[in-house]
């Protein structure tokens, strides 16, 4: 009987297709550019990297047969349930989630929402609608992708099971066809350190923002001092407190008062740890995805409501 393929194994072969896929599709590229000019193959660089990645595994995988990296490493995808070369129905989902879903998330997080819904017929405003609530999903689940992968990462260094979302998703795990008495090592420390890493990662969150708050706190205790003083004073200039926040001053990552304002190229205004993480993981601006760099960033010292109201 064979046994599953380890850690080593899999990533091993899932390294090797990604070399194969990385020349190929460079390979596709220049063959555009010399066909089309530059520009335009620049312009449809995504949709030659869908052709490159659904022809590679799609005269290996779909038609049942070994990738070359599967090949390299003597492993072979099956079926969970029956232990044997997975379906036809089967290897469609595996492509359509290996090679089609990505496409679709990245042409969806690029897209912009439908606006003037109201002078739409009642059909196409509620499929507009739906568009939108879809856009909303895709902006909200972005966040979190690099936190789910480093979770989905972290089971398979310490059970072995599945590399890719797609051959979780899809019940298709891999065989090591050779037979070996030794036992092979595995990743489970590098597992360890990603749960370490995690839990770290969930200190310092939880950090700040115990110590954003805490700020907010004192800066609406030190207003509301001020506030009292001036009525103390005079009176009849006394200024009513408002009921809501002032929308301007709000952060619109982390929907608090903003601390260490800081400004992107297009003008919009953030705390300086929200837009650099985000910039870090993506270089763009989350309002009107301008592309945009941390090094671009200008962080506005000693900035306050009133110095944007006179500007």
């Amino acid at each position: 009987m064979f046994r599953f393929a380890g850690q080593p194994d899999v990533y091993r072969a899932w390294q090797k297709d990604q070399t194969q896929l990385r020349e190929y599709r460079e390979d596709l590229r220049e063959m555009a550019s010399l066909a089309l000019g530059g520009p335009a193959a620049s312009d449809i660089e995504r949709h030659v990297n869908l052709f490159a990645d659904a022809s590679y595994f799609g005269v290996t995988s779909l038609l049942g047969r070994k990738t070359l990296g599967e090949e390299y490493t003597d492993i072979m995808p099956v079926s969970i349930t029956t232990s044997r070369s997975p379906a036809l129905r089967r290897r469609l989902l595996l492509m359509l989630l290996q090679v089609f879903m990505p496409y679709m998330f990245r042409s969806l997080q690029n897209s912009r929402p439908a606006t003037n819904l109201s002078q739409r017929n009642v059909l196409v405003r509620m499929l507009l609608g739906s568009w939108n609530k879809l856009l909303s999903v895709v902006k909200m689940l972005e966040p979190a992708l690099p936190t789910l992968q480093r979770i989905h990462m972290m089971l398979f260094f310490l059970f072995g099971a599945y590399l890719q979302f797609s051959h979780r998703i899809a019940g298709v795990r891999y065989l090591f066809l050779r037979k070996l008495n030794l036992p092979r090592p595995g990743y489970q420390l590098l597992g360890l350190l990603i749960v370490i890493r995690l839990f770290l990662s969930v200190l310092v969150f939880i950090r700040d923002r115990v110590r954003k708050v805490l700020r907010a706190r004192e800066e609406q205790a030190g207003r509301a001092m001020i506030e009292d003083g001036l009525m103390m004073e005079n009176p009849e200039e006394a200024v009513p407190e408002e009921d809501e926040e002032d929308e301007d001053t709000t952060c619109n990552l982390c929907l608090c008062p903003r601390t260490n304002s800081t400004a992107t190229e297009c003008g919009h205004l953030f705390c300086w740890e929200c837009i650099s993480e985000c910039c870090t993981n993506k270089p763009e601006c989350p309002i009107c995805r301008q592309p945009q760099t941390v090094n671009s960033l200008l962080r506005l010292s000693h900035y306050t409501k009133q110095d944007e109201d006179e500007s």
